[in-house]
């Protein structure tokens, strides 16, 4: 059953990714926001999950985070599905919103609820505006080193045999984190999504789930990495990087060694390294990196739908 507000007792019957959760929400925004849901009435259950945040003719999900979209469990039906972004949008659309965009999970998160969302969005006449690809590696009981590209193995092992080194950090070094990492974008021509200062306040909401790690050479920090943990089993490499100067040793290579083996001790199932983007296409060196580095690629997809068309 179709329901835009939650009655009492309810629980859910899933858990969704730290970026539709409502302390995450309230970090892009403390106001703004419309929430749906599929009920199971016997149950008292939710199966289904859409927060979409309106400000003036538009609705978005999410407002600012790397995907929104709709959560539900697995043994929900296709067409409740449909039924709920049907339901949902009709609703959104009698608000004098005349467009909404939805970024769905990455495929690689979970295949089967990909497909589901992507086709209930389909058939309730959204069209598919806009893909990009994500590369993923799957966590499991081998060696970082025996997923990799060999030339990649060599790499590790040269920064290694010259001493450098792989800690987890705390969230203490957040500023010389960002700056490093800010500072080596911008010889890329390229920019952080995020302010320092914005991205202060995101962790603030819940920091338990933001991780640093880092490679150091003699104590001096040469590359670093804040990653999200999404869920149980999704790590999401959010910003890493390191310093040019250090290009030819290439320790973010061995910084990535680190951060996997951390997943396998976490019992995490799959690190997620992002997108690749590069304006409107793919920064396909990036990506040929990635897959150098044993990812599988799948699919980011944002949907539209034009309510005043």
């Amino acid at each position: 059953m179709f329901a835009s507000q939650l009655p009492a007792g309810y629980k859910f019957s899933f858990t969704p990714y730290l970026f539709n959760t409502a302390k995450h929400r309230m970090s892009q925004a403390n106001s703004g926001w419309v929430t749906y849901y599929w009920l199971k009435v016997k149950a008292k259950q939710v199966k289904a999950e859409w927060s979409v945040h309106i400000y003036e003719y538009e609705g978005r999900s999410p407002l600012s985070a790397t995907f929104g979209g709709i959560e539900f469990d697995d043994s929900i039906k296709l067409k409740e599905l449909t039924d709920l972004v049907l339901n949902a949008s009709k609703e959104i659309i009698s608000r004098q919103v005349n467009r909404i965009s939805v970024t769905l999970p990455p495929q690689a998160y979970n295949n089967q609820r990909f497909v589901k969302a992507y086709q209930a969005f389909s058939d309730a006449g959204y069209s598919a505006f806009n893909s990009q690809v994500v590369a993923s590696l799957t966590v499991s009981e081998h060696t970082f080193k025996s997923k990799i590209h060999k030339s990649e193995v060599k790499k590790i092992k040269k920064a290694e045999g010259l001493g450098f080194c792989f800690l987890v950090e705390s969230v203490d070094s957040l500023f010389q984190f960002y700056e490093l990492i800010a500072a080596s974008r911008r010889t890329k021509g390229r920019n952080l999504s995020l302010t320092r200062s914005q991205l202060e306040e995101i962790i603030s909401y819940q920091p338990d789930k933001f991780h640093l790690y880092s490679v150091r050479h003699n104590d001096k920090l040469v590359a670093a990495a804040i990653c999200i943990r999404l869920s149980e089993e999704v790590f999401y490499v959010f910003y890493a990087d390191h310093l040019k100067t250090y290009s030819s040793v290439s320790p973010i290579v061995q910084l990535y060694q680190g951060i996997y083996e951390d997943c396998q001790s976490k019992g995490v199932k799959i690190l997620d390294f992002g997108t690749s983007p590069e304006g409107s296409t793919t920064n396909y060196s990036l990506l040929d990196f990635k897959e150098y580095l044993g990812s599988e690629l799948s699919l980011k997809v944002t949907f539209v739908y034009n309510g005043g068309a």
